[in-house]
């Protein structure tokens, strides 16, 4: 008889790790960038920022820029390197 080390995927959810960080190799950049996991709240944040309005009257619709949230997400799940420091936003004019 096989015995099953895999874990109950409730149980798996129940204990995971909320603030964990894991370094990510960039072979382009051949260095290790830290990623985290993004909470429930945050992610809703960062989507109600990147909402906007298209149309007007009746017509009106509320959209998502794909573009913004994207973005917003990365910079947010990356602890390092840390993308509001001042020589990346010089150097990319943002």
């Amino acid at each position: 008889m096989v015995m099953s080390t895999e874990i109950n995927p409730l149980d798996a959810l129940l204990g995971a790790e909320l603030n964990e960080e894991k370094p990510v190799f960039i072979k382009r950049l051949n260095t290790h960038f830290t990623v985290k996991g993004i909470d429930g709240e945050t992610f809703t944040d960062i989507q109600n920022e990147a909402m906007y309005f298209e149309g007007t009257g009746a017509e009106r619709k509320k959209k998502v820029d794909q573009d913004k949230m994207n973005w917003s997400l990365i910079v947010k799940g990356c602890a390092n390197p840390d993308f509001t420091d001042k020589r990346i936003l010089e150097k990319f004019g943002a």
